[in-house]
Order: structure tokens, then C-alpha cells, then sequence
């Protein structure tokens, strides 16, 4: 019933660890479009995690590809829309580029609709090989987009910012997205009040229809830092894997007081919460004896890549940690 204990597990702890299966889960059978830079951030997350260096600059960039949901608002954001002649598979917003050519995703990159938008810079968030000597070979600058934390989201916007000639405009946006976090924070905490931090488990991927292989957040990323931002501690902040897949067993002995399932791809309604929480109501923990097991669905549909409107995350799960009117 439970996943065995990887050997090569590490934690921020010496002591002993229960059951954790690492690697990719199922969720790749699921709606890619919605999940699919989520994945691509799993599957590389080694490689952003390394030194990454600071582009180099040889004249602003006018014709830019990007395979990077997150780099498309950041673009958007400093005044590059225009300069946007091609987005991935996967780009959902912002809704002016719509109706850009798609030229795939990071693992299925179509080379010959790149060519045909003879882009100056590709912006790439993960690692493929072949990309990246294409790229090369065609003397295209190639930026990977960084963001796997807070701190990697400004990097890629003073990146991008370089990259544009938008420096300046890039300042801005970064300091628009510090304000607000900051905003949310105090927010969260003048509703905290000096409680005890609540322990959470955040799920990031999962099948509804059956509780297992549940992909969560580990030390460092996003989603852990937006947890201590906003007063919570994560269950599995310790786990030096970014996206770990955790069993049933694990979540039970981690006890967590509340549960929150980021599903962007699905419309949560009566029936579906009522589902999730029949799936948990065997499990022995305090989240389930109290009911406190949240769904965050379609209306949130940003809640799994880091971006811009991260601000807003923590500002939905501050109310679900501490809501203004008490949950029935």
C-alpha cells in the first residue's frame, strides 16, 4: 500500500525519515496543457537549481520565442509583448498573446515553426539538449528561464529586463511584485495574531479521482517560501527534493492540521469537495478530524507556476489558514 523509503533521500534533519517516493508521478496522463510547466519544472528542477549565469546582453532582443509560461507575463509585463513572435504549448495568459504561433513545449519543441518566427532570443524554462543546440548552431541567444524560488522570479525579471533594453521598466515590475508580497505578509500576519504556525501539506498534483501520488513542494520552493511567508509551516520543508512524491503513510506521521490541493484544471463544486474529503476520511490526522481539507481549483488558474501573480496565492491560502469569517 505504501512507497518504500528512496536511499538516496535527504532532509534538513538528521533524524530518520518515513516512507517518500521521489520522482515523476502519473500526473503526465492528466490535462497537460494546465500541468505541463509544472512538469517540466519537476523534471529539471537539478538543473535550475545550479549556478545560473547572468545573460550576456549584445543588443536588445526583438523577436523572442518563448517556451516559459512564467518569462511570457514577465514580457508582457515590462512592455516586450510586441517583441513576442511565438509561445509554448502550454501559454495561457497574459490574453494578448493568444493569438501567437505555439511552437510546442519543452520536450516536444517544434525546431521548424522557431525558424519560420526567426527569433534573436529563445526563452526556455528547463533543460532540453536539443533545443539548446539548435539554438546554438543557429547563433540564437538562449536564456533558461531560472525560477524555482521568489529570488529566481526577480533574477528572471532583471534577466529579461537586461535582455529587452527594459531595464528600467523591469525595476518597476520587480518592485510592484516585492510591494505586494510584503503586503500579503502583513496581511497574513495581523490575521495570525501571534497563533502557532499551522502545519500544511500542499499538494501540486494529484488524480481527483483517487487519493495516492501526491506530488507536494519541498525546501526552497515557491510554494514553501509563500507557506513561511504567509506564518505556516510545510510538512515536507525539509525534504531537499523540490517535488517530492509522498505516500499516504508519510502524510499521516507528518500530521498535518490542514490540507490544501492546488487543482487548477479542475471547477471545484459541493460534489467535488465532498469527493476529496471522502477520499482523506480514512487518514488519521488533524486536518481530517477537523474538516479543514481546501480545494483550490480553476479559479485560481496560476496557483502551480511561479509568476507574478504569486502575491495572490498567498493571499488565498492566508484566508484558508486564518478566513475572515470562521469555515462552517
Amino acid at each position: 500500500m505504501f512507497w518504500k523509503r528512496a536511499s538516496n533521500l535527504r532532509t534538513r534533519k538528521t533524524a530518520p525519515q518515513p516512507a517518500v517516493r521521489l520522482g515523476r508521478t502519473s500526473v503526465a496522463r492528466r490535462n497537460r496543457r494546465l500541468l505541463g510547466a509544472l512538469l517540466a519544472a519537476v523534471c529539471c528542477c537539478a538543473a535550475c537549481r545550479r549556478q545560473v549565469q547572468a545573460p550576456t546582453v549584445s543588443g536588445p532582443a526583438r523577436r523572442i520565442v518563448t517556451i516559459s509560461p512564467g518569462a511570457d507575463e514577465i514580457l508582457c509585463a515590462i512592455g516586450a509583448a510586441e517583441r513576442v513572435v511565438g509561445v509554448s504549448a502550454f501559454t495561457t495568459y497574459p490574453p494578448e498573446l493568444a493569438a501567437r504561433p505555439r511552437v510546442g513545449g519543452l520536450f516536444d519543441p517544434d525546431l521548424e515553426a522557431i525558424v519560420s518566427l526567426d527569433p534573436d532570443l529563445i526563452v526556455v524554462r528547463g533543460h532540453n539538449a536539443t533545443l539548446e543546440d539548435f539554438a546554438a548552431r543557429r547563433g540564437i541567444r538562449l536564456y533558461r528561464d531560472p525560477t524555482e524560488g521568489l529570488d529566481d522570479l526577480r533574477r528572471c525579471i532583471r534577466d529579461l529586463g537586461a535582455l529587452t533594453g527594459l531595464e528600467s521598466d523591469a525595476d518597476a515590475v520587480l518592485a510592484s511584485l516585492d510591494a505586494r508580497l510584503e503586503a500579503a505578509r502583513r496581511r497574513a500576519e495581523d490575521r495570525r495574531a501571534g497563533r502557532a504556525p499551522p502545519r500544511v501539506l500542499m499538494t501540486l498534483a494529484r488524480n481527483p479521482s483517487e487519493l495516492k501520488e501526491l506530488l507536494t513542494a519541498g525546501a526552497g520552493t515557491t510554494h514553501d517560501e509563500i507557506l513561511r511567508r504567509v506564518g505556516a509551516e510545510n510538512i515536507f520543508g525539509d525534504l531537499e527534493l523540490p517535488y517530492p512524491t509522498v505516500s499516504l503513510e508519510q502524510v499521516v506521521v507528518r500530521a498535518p492540521d490542514i490540507i490544501i490541493e492546488l487543482m487548477p484544471e479542475v471547477r471545484v463544486t459541493p460534489g467535488l469537495q465532498s469527493m476529496i474529503a471522502a477520499q482523506w476520511a480514512p487518514l488519521a490526522c488533524p486536518a481530517v478530524a477537523s474538516g479543514r481539507i481546501f480545494v483550490l481549483g480553476d479559479d485560481l488558474p496560476h496557483s502551480l507556476v511561479p509568476s507574478l501573480r504569486t502575491p495572490e496565492i498567498a493571499d488565498r491560502i492566508t484566508e484558508l489558514l486564518w478566513p475572515s469569517q470562521p469555515h462552517p
